[in-house]
C-alpha cells in the first residue's frame, strides 16, 4: 500500500533580534552575511519598521529562553516553506530488509563527539527549557542553526547520509492522539552539506508530514533513499514489544 504525504504550506517569515522589524525575504544561508547581530539571516531583506512579532505562518516557531537571553550569539531560523515539498510515494518494505540495512549503515566521513561531521567547524547542542530544542553551531561564527521541530521533545535524531552530503532530522508523536498537540503526527526535514566548513555549507532541501503514523526510527537505504521504521497504535511502556511496525522506503533525491 501507497501512503500519500501530506504537505504543509506555510509563509515565508523571517524576525530579527534587531527592534521593531520584519524581515520577509528568500533564504540562502550561503550567501547571506556573517554577523552577530541579526538572529536570522536573510538574502534580500526588506525591513518593515511594524512590530517585533512574526510574520503569520501556520506553524508558530517558538524561541527558548536561552536563545533570547543569548546577545552575543546569533540564531537562524528555518521556516517550513524554504524546504521543498517532497512529493515522493512511500513505498512499503519488509521490516528485514529495514533491519539489513541498519546493520550494514555507516557513513565515509567520521563523526565527532557530538554526533556531527569531524573537522566542519559544526556541533551539534541540545536545550530543553519547557520544549527542546537541537541546533548546529558554527564554533568559529558563534552562529546556531535551529534544527526544525513541532514537537516539545524535539527532534528524535540527525542521521548522516552515507556520502555525508546530506543529513535528515525527524520528529514524531508517539499515538493517533496527536491531534491534540499537533498538526502532523511527524515530520521529515532534509539538508544538504556542500565542501567547505561552517554554517554556510549547509542548505535546507526538502520536507514531508504524516498524519498516517509515528517513527520510531530512519535510516539511509542509500544515498538518495531512507527507510523509515513506522507504527500506527499508541504506544507506551506496556506495549513497545507488541506494537507492529510497518517500514517504508522513499527517495529523496531522483
Amino acid at each position: 500500500m501507497k501512503l500519500h504525504i501530506h504537505i504543509l504550506t506555510v509563509l515565508i517569515g523571517l524576525l530579527s533580534l534587531q527592534p521593531n522589524q520584519i524581515y520577509k525575504a528568500d533564504f540562502d544561508i550561503a550567501t547571506a552575511p556573517l554577523t552577530n547581530n541579526l538572529a536570522i539571516y536573510a538574502l534580500r531583506a526588506n525591513a518593515d519598521q511594524e512590530t517585533s512579532t512574526f510574520v503569520a505562518t501556520t506553524r508558530q516557531v517558538y524561541r527558548s529562553n536561552v536563545e533570547m537571553s543569548t546577545v552575543q550569539d546569533s540564531s537562524i531560523y528555518l521556516y517550513d516553506s524554504l524546504f521543498a515539498d517532497l512529493n515522493s510515494e512511500l513505498k512499503e518494505i519488509p521490516s528485514s530488509k529495514f533491519s539489513e540495512y541498519e546493520k550494514k549503515y555507516k557513513i565515509s566521513c567520521t563523526k565527532d563527539s557530538t554526533g556531527f561531521i569531524k573537522d566542519k567547524g559544526l556541533i551539534i547542542e541540545h536545550a530543553c527549557d519547557e520544549v527542546c530544542v537541537s541546533y548546529l553551531t558554527d564554533i568559529k561564527e558563534k552562529i546556531k542553526l535551529i534544527l526544525p521541530s513541532a514537537y516539545d521533545q524535539g527532534i528524535i535524531d540527525l542521521v548522516i547520509s552515507p556520502d555525508c552530503k546530506r543529513f535528515i532530522v525527524y520528529s514524531s508523536y508517539d499515538g493517533p492522539d496527536y491531534t491534540n498537540y499537533y498538526e502532523y503526527r511527524a515530520e521529515v526535514f532534509g539538508f544538504t552539506i556542500a565542501p567547505g566548513q561552517g554554517i554556510k555549507t549547509i542548505q535546507p532541501a526538502f520536507k514531508f508530514f504524516t498524519k498516517d503514523f509515528s517513527i520510531e526510527k530512519i535510516t539511509w537505504l542509500s544515498n538518495t533513499e531512507i527507510g523509515l521504521k513506522t507504527y500506527e497504535a499508541a504506544r507506551n511502556l506496556k506495549n513497545e514489544k507488541e506494537l507492529v511496525y510497518r517500514c517504508f522506503g522513499v527517495k529523496v533525491k531522483k
